[in-house]
């Protein structure tokens, strides 16, 4: 899995790519701070996955969660933020949001999300899901 983290901290950024390099579904990861560099990056790179601060010195992260949903719908995107107040965590949802955690109480489940996308792009979770249902 290819990873773009969007987030202006550099402590923040350096705590996902130190957590998420512990598991062996992620390839590659690049980095920016702000929205205009990240389309840039979206368009060339074409991440599988975005972990997106909503709240970005230059930009905003919901503009760009609209974008992303909107000209890459397959990209899954996991709002980390600390801004974990109910309106936000709701209108990310309705704009595509696949993931909403707070960075301060909710960090450990970024690797457990990494892995549950990757197995379902590969087929594996829906696999299982269809195997229970028919009663396998």
């Amino acid at each position: 899995m290819n990873i773009l983290i969007v987030d202006d901290s550099d402590i923040i950024r350096k705590a996902i790519t130190t957590s998420l390099s512990k598991i062996d579904v992620v390839a590659s990861f690049r980095e920016v701070t702000s929205v205009s560099k990240a389309r840039v990056l979206i368009n060339d790179y074409q991440p599988d996955i975005v972990f997106l601060e909503i709240h970005l010195h230059r930009g905003k992260g919901l503009d760009l969660l609209q974008y992303i949903k909107k000209n890459f719908p397959k990209i899954k995107v996991i709002i980390l933020t600390n801004d974990n107040f109910g309106k936000y965590r709701k209108i990310s949802k309705q704009l595509g949001a696949d993931y909403f955690f707070d960075k301060s109480t909710e960090f450990e489940k970024i690797n457990s999300a990494v892995t549950e996308i990757s197995l379902n792009s590969a087929g594996f979770i829906k696999t299982q899901q269809t195997l229970k249902q028919k009663g396998k």
